[in-house]
């Protein structure tokens, strides 16, 4: 059994009051036994050593399968976005070489058959998060306020 859950927790003025970083802080102790694809993005922030952002982007979006990232640099690179617009960063088990796809062929979905862990801000009004173990669903729920679960088979 796996979960997609939408969170829903908004903040006074009705924006969704979810961070990026303060998901990711719920995936530490499994996140480094993981490896991770950012496969969409579209944000604005300071990015250090990682470059500049309209790079990244382009990067992301010139490849089906993204930037691959390790846990720690995908943790700081959050930490320098300050304006997300769009994300998707899918956690996987890297074997045989599997690389998750995102493409209008591949969408979404079609992650959760092969990631344990997905990813989703949109527009910032949506996060969606996929999980395949049931304490990190649990976890994830009693986090946040407002979630809808979907258990996934």
């Amino acid at each position: 059994m796996a979960y997609l859950l939408d969170i829903k927790d908004r903040d006074i003025k009705g924006n969704l009051a979810v961070e990026l970083t303060d998901i990711l802080g719920i995936f530490a102790e499994h996140g480094s036994k993981l490896s991770w694809s950012i496969l969409d993005l579209q944000a604005i922030g300071e990015l250090g050593k990682f470059g500049n952002m309209l790079d990244l982007e382009r990067k992301i979006q010139d490849s089906p399968a993204g930037v691959t990232i390790i846990w720690t640099d995908l943790v700081a690179l959050a930490k320098c976005l300050f304006d997300i617009e769009n994300i998707v960063i899918a956690g996987y088990n890297a074997k045989d070489n599997y690389l998750p796809i995102l493409t209008p062929e591949h969408p979404l979905q079609d992650l959760y058959k092969t990631c344990e862990i997905v990813i989703e801000l949109f527009e910032g009004t949506t996060c969606s998060i996929y999980v395949r173990k049931k304490e990190l669903m649990e976890t994830i729920n009693n986090k946040y306020r407002d979630v809808i679960i979907k258990e996934i088979e």
